[in-house]
């Protein structure tokens, strides 16, 4: 019953414009859970310690940053779908 439901309501709002909405949502909480958040909290526990090296430390701040990107391009590409 409750998939039926869920599936009987996504296409009633598909055609509302709710996908961009939704999509707007993800570029927030999917990339931050998925991309930066887990390289942002590994950083600060493991690769703060000495020992690490600096080739690890630049290939995981790039990893940061490119969720970063990840979730920039996300954001604007949902707004630009609103508007």
């Amino acid at each position: 019953g409750f998939a039926c439901t869920e599936i009987f309501f996504a296409f009633m709002l598909s055609s509302a414009g709710i996908a961009n909405i939704q999509a707007f949502v993800g570029a927030f909480g999917f990339t931050a859970l998925t991309y930066y958040c887990p390289f942002a909290a590994y950083w600060k526990l493991v690769l703060q310690k000495e020992g690490t090296s600096m080739v690890q430390k630049i290939c995981y701040g790039l990893a940061f940053a490119s969720g970063v990107l990840l979730t920039v391009v996300g954001v604007y590409a949902s707004m630009v779908g609103m508007v």
